[in-house]
């Protein structure tokens, strides 16, 4: 008998395996989030006749999916039809989609089948204009994004890290970083960034991994009503949920450090299922073998994620999710007569428990509880011969929240929400100091509030091309005793199939942490000086037109003006909180009041090519002003009002290997924008008294330029029943050395003031290997 034809068979059949893949999720009603059953997929780009119907709770499944990118085309009798482009299959993991239509405007012997992307669009149906999707794989294909949401971020118009790479602050047209709200599973959450400084919204290592995370949504103005506590921008992320019919993971190791991230069923026949990731630095693993690498500087880190998925039949759906965080960072100093040691460490918890419950085919309740912790330690340590000298800072943030809300779908034109939000917020704080045996407490701070936030919001479909979006969120906060009522506005025209115009406009405040109060009143009775502080307030207004030049590029244009008032400021200092990117801004002032005014307006362009063909492009430039003032008519330059940012990202995937199943990714970016801004010398005071006096208008001066150019090279390969990948991202490519702000000194001798400029690291290169099985 001849075996050869069988043996050929045998050795072909692992092949023919690792070409194929299952896509499988479930199709729901974007308003009430209810399934659509019976609506149908198909494959739009093979020559495989692949589709699938949804059963009775919308759920489908395509088997035998070719490996590689691919378009997916979605309809259902009385929606509007969707197209999800660029959708990667690979061999290591199962692909599952959550797919939300739109309720047709017509009626159902008028619809019209034409696909829609929306690729632009926020997920949040009640958004209007100024957000965008924030998507997982942009987030590992953008040049020197490296999987952060943040730096992904960064690549949109008007947002900047004020020409700083390590704070990896999020500055939004011109705004102070600390007016960003960072939410979790639609919750508000401390700043998960690792090496944060309190009261700031960056960090220099995000403990969020795109493993984890689902597309999410994040916005630069005009928020919708469900968004208080914020002025500048919103990131409103949210966990994916874990694949419930087989076990997957990924291990990777890169310059960012060693992750495990593993997910799989709990129990199939309900469809509950887990998912976490943990991350451990490489530094830190260096540490442990002995090699230093950073020298006598040694930060350390780890993190980790989860989210548990538990639906039921009768109960609803609940999730257990989490985030956890600790970073440290040592320098030891022994040369010469003395030891010196400065230790920072800094740690962040956070869990909550979500439920939503649906009461009707039109009707779900959401209802989420949450506890975080964000605490810090800096104690440093110096000894000699005679002397022995110690300090200690410890701060606690602890907080409570809970929140619900009731969302409701009358019919095709008209979706209500209506929630309620209330957090109890603590921090403290206690600083010391020993020395020869005596211990003098600096400070001992313990303060603890309510916050009570409570909304409303309303899209109406007043024509099928002309969408109205209101909505009125109310705040209190009771440490101050303070109230806010905010409504808000957005109306959208879609005036020609590629166009449509869109204004909003709406008032936002957010309200200060509680040592930043007591920080601003050091020098007053506290209770007294805080008590008519109001909330910092501001009002935005945006104007926008979306041209689709075809269905894979769009030009958008937006136009905004932010009136802020209400501001806290100190005229005797010349602070004022827009010029603060963290709390301890506000160790120098006097007498705090709400006199401070601010104005951000400019325009932004944003030209974008979604990856079609394999190739894709982003330029995005952004002209603005920023400005402040402490008696409402003299206006300065803001710390953040870098004047001009542009970015341009440009990136091709080729096919590549036996069965072009393999992939490999070229990407660039460069960005180019006004330097940061400083506070310079009074010269003239300065060499008159031998002391440094500073200007007593902060931020005026500027460093040249910031200019930086990224690129990025992605290998994927599929190997049976595993997906591998390799990525090499080169930051600061060309080793410019961009600057900082000064330090100033005087050469006494020829009567000058010096300046030093700072400069930040030059090339940088950041290489990852990762395996899906």
């Amino acid at each position: 008998m001849n075996r050869l034809p069988i043996f050929i068979l045998i050795f072909l059949f692992p092949a023919f395996l690792i070409g194929q893949q299952t896509v499988r999720g479930t199709i729901i009603d974007q308003d009430s989030r209810t399934p659509i059953p019976f609506a149908t997929i198909q494959l739009m780009d093979s020559l495989l006749n692949l589709g699938a119907v949804g059963d009775e709770n919308g759920n489908f499944r395509l088997e035998n999916v070719p490996l590689g990118k691919h378009n997916f085309f979605i309809q259902s009798v009385g929606y509007e039809t969707s197209l999800l482009s660029n959708i990667e299959v690979t061999s290591g993991k199962e692909v599952v989609l959550n797919i939300n239509l739109q309720e047709s405007f017509a009626a159902i012997e008028e619809v019209v089948i034409s696909a829609k992307a929306n690729k632009s669009e926020a997920i949040n149906e009640f958004a209007t204009i100024s957000a965008r999707t924030l998507s997982m794989d942009e987030a590992n294909r953008y040049a020197a994004s490296i999987g952060d949401p943040a730096r992904q971020a960064l690549n949109f118009a008007g947002v900047a890290s004020n020409g700083d790479d390590l704070e990896n602050e999020i500055v939004v047209r011109g705004n102070s970083p600390r007016g960003l709200l960072w939410r979790l599973e639609g919750m508000e959450i401390p700043n998960p960034n690792h090496f944060a400084t309190l009261g700031s919204s960056g960090g220099a290592v995000s403990m969020l991994s795109s493993n984890v995370l689902a597309n999410s949504d994040f916005y630069s103005g005009a928020f919708p009503g469900e968004y208080g506590n914020a002025l500048s921008g919103v990131f409103d992320l949210n966990y994916r949920k874990g694949n419930n019919e087989r076990f997957e993971n990924r291990f990777s190791m890169g310059f960012l450090g060693a992750e495990l991230s593993s997910e799989g069923p709990i129990q199939k026949a309900n469809g509950s299922s887990f998912l976490f990731n943990y991350r451990y630095s490489t530094l830190g693993i260096l540490n442990s073998l002995g090699v230093r690498i950073a020298g006598d500087l040694l930060p350390v880190y780890q993190d980790l994620s989860f989210n548990v998925h538990l639906p039921s039949k009768k109960w609803g759906i609940f999730s257990i999710y989490g985030l956890g965080g600790t970073n440290v960072y040592e320098f030891k100093d022994d040369e010469g007569s003395s030891v010196y040691t400065e230790t920072e460490r800094a740690n962040l918890g956070l869990i909550g428990l979500k439920h939503t419950y649906f009461l009707s085919q039109k009707s779900y309740l959401k209802t989420n509880i949450n506890y975080s912790d964000q605490n810090s330690t800096y104690s440093y340590q110096e000894s000699g011969a005679n002397f022995q000298e110690s300090g200690r800072e410890t701060n606690n943030n602890p907080s409570y929240r809970i929140s619900s809300l009731l969302n409701h779908k009358f019919n095709a034109r008209n979706t209500a929400q209506i929630g309620l939000i209330w957090s109890r917020l603590r921090s403290k704080v206690k600083n010391d100091e020993t020395a020869d045996g005596q211990t003098e407490v600096i400070d001992n701070f313990d303060r603890q509030t309510n916050q009570i936030q409570s909304y409303l919001q309303w899209k109406w479909r007043l024509k099928e091309n002309l969408s109205l979006n209101t909505g009125l969120h109310y705040m209190y906060y009771q440490f101050t005793e303070q109230h806010a009522l905010e409504p808000r506005l957005g109306l959208r025209w879609q005036y020609s199939p590629k166009s449509a115009l869109s204004i909003a406009g709406g008032l936002h405040s957010r309200a200060e942490n509680l040592y930043a109060y007591a920080l601003a009143s050091e020098n007053n009775d506290f209770m007294t000086s805080t008590s008519n502080l109001g909330l910092t307030k501001a009002a935005h207004v945006v104007l926008g037109h979306d041209w689709n030049i075809n269905s894979h590029t769009r030009l958008k244009v937006e136009a905004y003006y932010q009136y802020l008032y209400d501001v806290l400021a100190d005229a005797s200092t010349n602070f004022t909180s827009i010029n603060a990117s963290n709390i301890f801004a506000f160790f120098d002032v006097n007498q705090i009041n709400n006199d401070g005014f601010g104005r951000n307006y400019g325009v932004e362009f944003t030209l974008e090519r979604f990856l079609h063909n394999n190739f894709y492009y982003l330029s995005t430039l952004s002209v603005f002003q920023s400005q402040y003032s402490i008696n409402g008519q003299d206006y300065f330059n803001t710390r953040f009002n870098n004047n001009y940012i542009f970015n341009f990202l440009i990136g091709k995937d080729f096919l590549i290997g036996r069965n072009k199943q393999n992939t490999l990714g070229l990407n660039f970016k460069t960005t180019f924008l006004g330097g940061q801004r400083y506070t310079g010398l009074d010269e003239s005071a300065t060499l008159a008294t031998g002391d440094l006096v500073y200007s007593p208008r902060p931020f005026q001066e500027q460093v040249p330029s910031y200019f930086r150019i990224d690129i990025g090279i992605n290998y994927t390969f599929n190997v049976r029943n595993t997906t591998q990948r390799l990525s090499f991202n080169v930051q600061n490519v060309t080793n410019r050395l961009n600057q900082l702000e000064p330090d100033f000194d005087i050469n006494f001798r020829s009567q000058q003031v010096i300046r030093e400029f700072n400069t930040q690291n030059g090339i940088i290169p950041v290489l990852k290997y990762s395996i899906d099985f």
